[in-house]
C-alpha cells in the first residue's frame, strides 16, 4: 500500500509540474524598449499630448495585453488588444491631458499581460508650464458687488492654548469702482479675529488675514466653529465665509517621553440594521494609555443628535488603564432617508501625537 502511495504522489507531481511553473513565472515576455515616457516641457492650455511605447514579444508563445490601469483620470491608453505573436512588435499611445495640472508630471500606468501574474510599471515625466489664468479661477468665490475670495473655508490645524494661528484669503475687487466692505459675524467662537480693509479701490487685490488665538489659561477643548459675511456697499452678501479650528492643551509643556498616547484598537462602530422605532441601541469601544504620564479626556463631540458617547469629559487614564466608552445611537433621530446613517464621535484629548480621535459609527435604519 505504501509503494501505491508514492506512485501516486509522484504522479501527481509530475502532473503539477507544468502549471507549477507557469504560476511562478518571474516576468512577462512582453519587453519594452523604455518604460519611462518623457513628455518634456509642455503647456497646459496646449492641449493634450501622446507619448509612444513600444514593446516586443520575446518568448516563443503569443502574449496578449489584458488590462491598463492609470493613476490618473488625466491620462488614457490606446493599444491592440490582439495577441502578440513570438517576435513580434506592439505599440502603445499614452495620451495626458495637462488642463488644470501646472506642475511636474509624475504618473504611473500598470499593464497586466496574459503570461504574468504581475504588473508592467509605465512611467510618464514631464513638466507642465502654468497658464494664465482669469480672475474667476484665481478667486472662485464671488460675494457681490465685485468682490471675490480665493476661496470660502480654511480648516485650521491644531490650535494650542497661550498660541495663535493664522491664514490669509485672497481678495480682488473685480467690478470698476470702488467698493466700501463691512463684515458681520453670522456665528463666532469668540476666538477668531479678521482684518480686512474697509475700502477697495477697482482691480485692488490683497489678503484678508483670519487669526485664531486662545490665552494660556484657557479651558476650551475641542472644534471652534466660526461664521462671518461681507457687505458690499451695505448690501449683505448671501454666501458665508467658514473656519474652523480644534483647541487643544499646549503641547511644550509636555515631556515628549514620558506624555499620554491614547490607542482606540478599534474606531469603527457598526450597528447594522436598526430599527427607527427603536429607543436606543449601545455598543462601545475602549481606548488605552500607552504613555507614560496620565492621559486625559477634555473634550467628546458628536456629529449627529442620533449618537452619543457616554463618558465623563476630563475622564484621567493613569499609565496602562483602559477605558469602556459606551456609544448610544436613537434611531428616532436619524431621520427619514433610507440610506446607510454614517456619523462620528470625536475625542479630543492630551495626547500630543494625535490629540484628536475619530470613532466612526454606522447604522442601516429600517422600518
Amino acid at each position: 500500500m505504501k509503494h501505491h502511495l508514492i506512485y501516486i504522489v509522484a504522479a501527481l507531481g509530475a502532473t503539477l509540474l507544468p502549471f507549477w511553473g507557469e504560476a511562478q513565472q518571474s516576468e512577462s515576455a512582453l519587453k519594452f524598449s523604455s518604460t519611462i515616457g518623457d513628455y518634456g516641457h509642455i503647456r497646459e492650455d496646449g492641449g493634450s499630448v501622446v507619448c509612444r511605447f513600444e514593446a516586443v514579444n520575446s518568448g516563443t508563445e503569443p502574449v496578449a495585453i489584458v488590462d491598463v490601469i492609470t493613476s490618473c483620470g488625466c491620462t488614457s491608453v490606446a493599444f491592440d488588444r490582439k495577441p502578440i505573436a513570438a517576435g513580434e512588435s506592439t505599440t502603445l499611445d499614452i495620451r495626458f491631458d495637462p488642463m488644470n495640472r501646472p506642475g511636474r508630471i509624475d504618473r504611473t500606468v500598470y499593464l497586466r499581460t496574459s503570461d504574468y501574474d504581475g504588473d508592467i510599471r509605465l512611467s510618464l515625466v514631464g513638466e507642465v508650464t502654468p497658464r494664465d489664468k482669469s480672475i474667476e479661477e484665481l478667486y472662485p468665490f464671488d460675494m457681490g458687488g465685485g468682490l471675490r475670495l480665493a476661496t470660502n473655508h480654511h480648516t485650521f490645524t491644531y490650535l494650542e492654548h497661550g498660541k495663535a494661528i493664522e491664514e490669509r484669503i485672497g481678495y480682488i475687487n473685480a467690478s470698476e469702482k470702488a467698493i466700501a466692505i463691512a463684515l458681520s459675524p453670522v456665528r463666532s467662537s469668540g476666538a477668531l479675529t479678521v482684518t480686512y480693509p474697509k475700502w477697495l479701490e477697482a482691480g485692488a487685490s490683497g489678503d484678508i488675514i483670519v487669526r485664531y488665538r486662545l490665552s494660556a489659561e484657557s479651558t476650551r477643548y475641542g472644534t471652534l466653529n466660526d461664521e462671518f459675511r461681507f457687505s458690499v456697499d451695505g448690501i449683505r452678501s448671501e454666501h458665508i465665509v467658514t473656519t474652523q479650528a480644534i483647541a487643544v492643551d499646549n503641547f511644550d509643556l509636555y515631556d515628549d517621553i514620558s506624555s499620554p498616547r491614547a490607542i482606540i484598537p478599534k474606531n469603527i462602530i457598526r450597528f447594522g440594521e436598526v430599527n427607527r422605532t427603536n429607543d436606543f441601541l449601545e455598543r462601545s469601544f475602549t481606548i488605552v494609555n500607552e504613555g507614560g504620564s496620565s492621559l486625559y479626556i477634555r473634550k467628546v463631540e458628536s456629529s449627529s443628535s442620533a449618537i452619543r458617547a457616554i463618558v465623563e469629559q476630563g475622564a484621567e487614564l493613569k499609565p496602562g488603564e483602559t477605558l469602556k466608552i459606551t456609544v448610544r445611537l436613537y434611531p428616532a433621530y436619524i431621520g427619514d432617508s433610507d440610506l446607510p446613517f454614517t456619523g462620528r464621535i470625536t475625542l479630543t484629548t492630551n495626547d500630543m501625537l494625535q490629540p484628536m480621535k475619530l470613532i466612526r459609527v454606522n447604522a442601516i435604519p429600517v422600518w
